[in-house]
Parts: structure tokens; sequence; C-alpha cells
């Protein structure tokens, strides 16, 4: 994406998608395969929220060895803290 002013015009260039985007899923997989191949140690930020869950399944899904990781705030995220610990034992 290119972008700027000319004129005191502002203006955006963008080209299409270079593939046809799936769902959700589908994408979510294909961006965990593109990920796994830069890299053998790969570290997730676990927040214990939907994307988190999502994203980590995928790279479960591919067999791409994925670390974890959550920042506990004591205080501030509680609510995420209990997230994880369910997220915790479903996904081992």
């Amino acid at each position: 994406m290119k972008y700027g002013f000319d004129d005191d015009n502002w203006w955006i260039e963008y080209s299409s998608c270079r593939w046809k985007p799936g769902n959700m899923r589908e994408e979510s997989d294909r961006r965990a395969v593109e990920i796994g191949q830069t890299s053998d140690k790969i570290m997730l930020s676990f927040s214990g929220g939907v994307d988190s869950q999502s994203m980590l399944l995928s790279f479960q899904q591919q067999d791409i060895p994925v670390e974890c990781a959550f920042l506990y705030l004591p205080g501030f995220n509680d609510h995420e803290l209990k997230n994880l610990r369910i997220a915790e034992k479903h996904y081992n």
C-alpha cells in the first residue's frame, strides 16, 4: 500500500490480494504455515481470547511447534488469566 499527499489531497493506492481469500480459519491456517516456514522458534503472545486461541489452534493443526507467553498483571487482567487457565486445560 502506498499513501501520501499531492497538492493538498490525501491519496491511497493499493493492489488487490494476491490469492483468493478464504474464511477466517483458512486464512489463519495459511498464515500459521507462512510463519512456521520462517522460523523454528515461534512464541505466541496469548491473551486467552478468541484471536489467541484461533492462532494457537492453527499452529497445532499444522503441527507447528509454538510456545505461548502471558503477562499477568494482578488486578488488571484477572479475567484473561481465568480464560488462559481454561484454554490451558483444553489445548494442553
